[in-house]
C-alpha cells in the first residue's frame, strides 16, 4: 500500500476511524510542507521509545506487540509510520527530538533483538543529515535529569507541530487516554481508537512549550547524544 501524499495518509487514518491521528498528520503536513523552512518545526520529546520518524519496521513492530495489539492494527501502524517518515524526509521537515536515555534501549525480553538495529538506524540517519541538511536535531536527556524533573513539567511523551501562524500539541499513551476514560486505567485491548495519540487544547500549550525549553535545557548537546548511542550499542 504506497502512501505518496499527505491527503492519502489523512484519509487512510479517517477511514481507520482515529479522528486525534488525522489531527496529527494534519499538523505535521502543514509543518512539512510550510514554504519557510527556518521557523516551521515538528518537535517531538519520547520517554519510553525512540522517536517516530527514527524508528524501523521491526522497532515498530515490537512496539506494538508489546501492547497486546491485534495484528491487524500493527500492520496499519507500521504502515503509517513508514509512510509518515517517507513525507517527512521527502519534504524536508525540520525536527527536534529530546529523547529520555532510558528511551534508547528500554526494551524487556524477547524485544531486545530490535534495539541495537534501531540504535544503528538512528546513528545512520544522523551522520547522513549532519553532512547534508542538518534538518534533525536529535539531543538526549540523560537518566538523571529525566528521573528528577520538577512538577512544572510535562514528564510524558508529547509533540508540537509549529508553524509560523500556529502551534498544535499532541500527548501519546499506547494504552489509555489523559481525557479521564476509565479513570486513567489501562483499556481492555479492544478500542484502539483512542490511548494512542491525543489532541490537546489551546491552553495546554504554554505548558508543553515550557516544558520542551526546561526539558532542552537537561539534554546533551547533538554531538554528546549520538555519542551515547554509540556507547548504548557497545553495551549491547
Amino acid at each position: 500500500m504506497a502512501y505518496d501524499t499527505w491527503q492519502k495518509l489523512t484519509e487512510f487514518a479517517k477511514a481507520w476511524g482515529k479522528p486525534d491521528l488525522v489531527s496529527f498528520i494534519c499538523a505535521e503536513a502543514k509543518v512539512a510542507l510550510s514554504p519557510a523552512k527556518t521557523g516551521p518545526m515538528a518537535l517531538y520529546r519520547t520517554v519510553n521509545y525512540m522517536p517516530g520518524p527514527l524508528q524501523t519496521q521491526n522497532y515498530v513492530r515490537a512496539l506494538c506487540l508489546g501492547t497486546g495489539m491485534p495484528s491487524d492494527w500493527i500492520q496499519r501502524n507500521v504502515w503509517l509510520r513508514m509512510a509518515r517518515q517517507s513525507l517527512l524526509y521527502r519534504d524536508r521537515t525540520p525536527q527536534k527530538f529530546l529523547v529520555d536515555e532510558a528511551a534508547l534501549i528500554n526494551w524487556p525480553g524477547r524485544f531486545s533483538e530490535v534495539v541495537r538495529p534501531q540504535l544503528s538506524y538512528a546513528l545512520q540517519e544522523l551522520h547522513a543529515d549532519s553532512k547534508e541538511d542538518n534538518l534533525l536535531d536529535f539531543r538526549v536527556v540523560p537518566n538523571a535529569h529525566a528521573t528528577a524533573l520538577p512538577r512544572t513539567i510535562y514528564d510524558d511523551t508529547f509533540s508540537l507541530m509549529c508553524t509560523d501562524t500556529e502551534t498544535t500539541g499532541f500527548v501519546e499513551c499506547l494504552r489509555q487516554s489523559i481525557k479521564g476514560g476509565n479513570n486513567g486505567q489501562q483499556g481492555d485491548g479492544e478500542d484502539w481508537n483512542q490511548g494512542d495519540i491525543e489532541l490537546v487544547g489551546a491552553d495546554m500549550i504554554p505548558f508543553l512549550e515550557h516544558s520542551w525549553r526546561e526539558i532542552g535545557n537537561m539534554a546533551l548537546s547533538r554531538p554528546d547524544s549520538m555519542g551515547l548511542i554509540q556507547a548504548k550499542m557497545r553495551e549491547l
